[in-house]
């Protein structure tokens, strides 16, 4: 996932100076930020929300419920510097 993020930093680079007619060359410096985990996406989304489970013996296996989850996206940020000629 962060490979991606250098290979994106990289494009929009190319995009930018392409009016400056200039060319990217090493990157010289890159800071990986913090990825966004599945907890990290869930943060505010629970507040006030209590969770409460009881057991009993489930005799008939279609007697379990289907429960959904709702999709969550994980990003990664990237800082990438480059040489520029």
């Amino acid at each position: 996932m962060r490979s991606k993020a250098v290979e994106n930093a990289r494009a929009k680079a190319i995009a930018l100076i392409k009016p400056l007619n200039q060319h990217i060359r090493k990157a010289i410096q890159i800071i990986s930020g913090i990825p966004q985990t599945p907890a990290s996406a869930l943060q505010g989304k629970l507040s006030g929300i209590i969770m409460t489970g009881y057991a009993k013996r489930v005799v008939d296996r279609e007697q379990v419920p289907k429960i959904a989850f709702e999709k969550i996206s994980i990003s990664a940020d990237v800082n990438v510097n480059f040489i520029l000629e």
